[in-house]
């Protein structure tokens, strides 16, 4: 199996590298393999699984929404069954990943939207502009004057304060911690082992 290969007109992608019966079989640019998308050319997550992840993950949450957004529970009670049932889609196959710093925003960026659903103003902005008022004489709705400079789009709860909240880390220290759990596990492996020689090779 080759892996990233770097296709050149000098060089292009193979068809097939295999026949069956004299039948050449497809050679897949990209593929599923244990629920990850794969691609030929790319060492970094793949702007495909980035997308698969991210769309399980709001699948898993919009499935559990009435549970994870009710304030009756403890925070920390729903932030655990978040982290249990959530995050598990979103960072599946982590300790494998290499991403890229636009792939990891996307990711981030996600799982911050999880927490925000959860506790009470998440979403609320600093100083947005006002909502349009409605004429009764005219039955209409009329722009309400704005000064753009006074306008500010930021969430009053910025994500320092989100972690704090939650007591919890961004989406990236998991990674790390993934990341290096595998390492450990690989290394206490033997030299022979094929999955240590991929790995350190």
């Amino acid at each position: 199996m080759v892996w990233n290969w770097q296709e050149t007109p000098e060089c292009p992608y193979p068809d097939s590298i295999i026949s069956l019966n004299n039948f050449p079989l497809e050679n897949g640019r990209s593929f599923k393999y244990l629920g990850v998308w794969l691609s030929f050319n790319d060492i970094h997550i793949g702007g495909r699984e980035v997308n698969c992840r991210i769309s399980c993950a709001k699948g898993a949450f919009a499935e559990h929404r009435k549970m994870l957004t009710n304030k009756h529970m403890h925070l920390q009670t729903r932030i655990n069954f978040m982290n249990g049932l959530v995050r598990t889609r979103l960072t599946y196959g982590c300790h494998a990943w290499c991403p890229k710093a636009s792939e990891l925003s996307k990711l981030s960026s996600t799982y911050n939207h999880f927490f925000r659903s959860m506790i009470y103003n998440g979403f609320k902005r600093i100083n947005p502009p006002p909502l349009k008022s409605k004429d009764s004489s005219e039955n209409s709705m009329q722009d309400i004057p704005v000064n753009p400079e006074l306008v500010d789009w930021r969430f009053k709860i910025n994500n320092i304060q989100l972690y704090d909240i939650t007591k919890s880390k961004p989406i990236q220290s998991f990674f790390e911690v993934q990341q290096s759990k595998w390492i450990e596990h690989v290394t206490r492996r033997e030299n022979n082992d094929i999955i240590k020689i991929l790995t350190f090779h």
